[in-house]
This record gives structure tokens, sequence and C-alpha cells, in this order.
């Protein structure tokens, strides 16, 4: 099982696609649901705030698994993979954490794009 990240923030995306990307604590739920029923994720959380959407998976294959989930982002909130591909970005295993500590931590500097 490796851990992974997908996602864009305030250095990657415009407001108004971050805005579009959003989920609102009133209904994160549902799209959490949908996440974790993913075929290659088993655990998931969804981080959204003004400046950032991530979701933090474990997958079985870190490839079929960050591809599940940006094609999640574009089909739940109904935005072409074309506007999202630029400003995504994805870690896995060790990088993965080292970011999500960053990010509890406020330490995050920079980001690279999904390749």
């Amino acid at each position: 099982m490796h851990i992974i990240v997908v996602g864009l923030n305030h250095k990657t995306a415009p407001v108004e696609l971050r805005e579009r990307l959003h989920f609102p604590l009133e209904t994160i739920e549902e799209p959490l649901k949908r996440v974790t029923s993913l075929p290659q994720i088993s655990e998931a959380l969804i981080l959204s705030t003004c400046n950032r959407v991530e979701i933090v998976a474990v997958t079985k294959d870190i490839r079929e698994g960050t591809e599940e989930i940006r094609n999640f982002l574009s089909s739940y909130h109904g935005i072409p993979m074309s506007q999202l591909d630029s400003c995504l970005y994805s870690y896995n295993s060790y990088d993965a954490i080292k970011h999500i500590f960053q990010v509890a931590s406020g330490l995050v500097t920079s980001i690279k794009p999904l390749m």
C-alpha cells in the first residue's frame, strides 16, 4: 500500500478554479465516500480550504490511484481535465508524507506540477 497526495493550491491554480473545486464541510461526507469507493483507493481524506484542495489516499497502485483521484476531481466538479492538468500536483510515498507534515505545520515552500 502507498500514500499519495493529489491537489492544487494558491500557487498552482487561480482563485476561480480553487473555488470551483472546493468541498463544503456540510457536504464533505458524500465526496469522501465516492473517493473511498474508487477501485484503487482504500482510505482517504479531503483537505479543502480557501487556498488548497488536496486528497490524501492509500492506494494499491501509485499511478492508477493518482489517475483515479485526478479523474474524480474532474468529474465530480464538472471541470474538464484539460483545465486541471497544469494546476494539479501529486506526491507519493516519502514525498507525500513529507508534504502532509509541511502543510500541517505551515512549511510548504514549493510545489512541483503533476507529470
